[in-house]
């Protein structure tokens, strides 16, 4: 359980570091972000107790790699659905479904360009309440197993 904790919290403190991430956010929208990564984080670790570091390491960087383009995209569709031209926002919220499929498996389903049009067509007044949507949205696709 150590070794979770500790790998969990290094990719945690790496997720934190990397202001790419969060560029162009403000600091509460960029918290609301950054806590789903942490809780992802968490997930994505949690079944690698009875590995070496580096056997763990490789089993989750394909999970991680999405996670980190996950949240980019997302917070690139943040930032455009906000500015003055929003049409990109559609296609960064696609892209990070893609990442979404990776990084959940089979019991995510890829929201088709109706839904996709929808969500991106509805109002929202503030940065935060659209990422907070999004990871709703997201979680809203996942099939119990």
């Amino acid at each position: 359980m150590q070794d979770i904790e500790r790998r969990v919290n290094r990719a945690r403190s790496a997720l934190s570091g990397n202001e790419a991430l969060l560029e162009g956010l403000d600091d509460d929208t960029a918290s609301i972000l950054l806590a789903w990564g942490h809780e992802l984080v968490g997930q994505i670790y949690a079944d690698t107790a009875e590995l070496d570091d580096a056997s763990a390491e490789e089993v989750v960087a394909p999970k991680m790699r999405a996670l980190r383009s996950l949240l980019r995209r997302i917070r690139m569709a943040a930032v455009a659905r906000f500015s003055a031209d929003p049409t990109p926002a559609a296609t960064f919220l696609q892209q990070a479904a893609g990442q979404a499929g990776i990084l959940y498996g089979p019991s995510f389903t890829l929201p088709d360009d109706v839904a996709l049009a929808e969500f991106v067509g509805r109002s929202f007044s503030t940065s935060t309440e659209f990422v907070s949507a999004v990871r709703s949205w997201f979680e809203s696709m996942l099939q119990e197993r």
